[in-house]
């Protein structure tokens, strides 16, 4: 049985735990539970939303996410997370209009400024994605994927030995983690073609 005591300062706690340690879909059953109690409650809407995102059920985590924006359209990660959501859906537009309006609200945000410099060079938007894209790493420089879709964009752009670099602070930061044979992979290539160069 799970029992949810309404005095408790953090009844999320336990559930956030397990999905730092990626339990997540029991995390979700426990998240399901709560909202039932507390369909309105924020925390639970985003939590919730994440949760399926990361287990790829794109469908619940927009809906989740949706009605967070609908009770709190100030609510910065939760407007990240749903241009995520989008983006993951292919719906690549939407997203973008939902990850500038993030940005618009705090733009000092790393994670704003990262997924929608993503969006863009989806979007077959290169140039444009750069600035976003210098300004996450600037404020959050142990942001890997950061680094790597910078140099993607630089890659993109025609500016190889910039994007080298980008590539090489990707794979410094990630060197043995999940993405570092990918961030190896581009930086290699990226090393053939300046080779190449006359």
């Amino acid at each position: 049985t799970v029992e949810w005591q309404a005095d408790s300062p953090r009844p999320l706690a336990g559930v956030i735990r397990m999905l730092e340690k990626g339990q997540t879909a029991d995390a979700i059953l426990l998240l399901e539970l709560f909202k039932s109690a507390r369909p309105d409650d924020p925390a639970v809407l985003y939590n919730l939303g994440m949760a399926y995102s990361d287990l790829n059920e794109m469908e619940r985590a927009v809906l989740n996410l949706r009605r967070l924006l609908e009770l709190d359209a100030q609510h910065v990660n939760g407007r990240i997370a749903y241009g995520v959501a989008l983006m993951r859906q292919g719906q690549d537009r939407r997203a973008e209009i939902e990850l500038r309006k993030a940005v618009e609200t705090d733009p000092q945000n790393p994670w704003a400024q990262r997924n929608l410099g993503g969006c863009l060079i989806q979007l077959g938007k290169y140039q444009e994605a750069l600035p976003y894209l210098k300004l996450a790493v600037e404020v959050n420089p142990t942001d890997d994927r950061a680094w790597f879709g910078l140099g993607k964009a630089y890659e993109l752009t025609g500016n190889l030995e910039d994007a080298d670099d980008a590539y090489h602070k990707a794979l410094e930061i990630d060197e043995y983690g999940d993405a570092a044979e990918h961030h190896d992979a581009r930086l290699n290539f990226i090393s053939e073609l300046i080779r190449q160069i006359p």
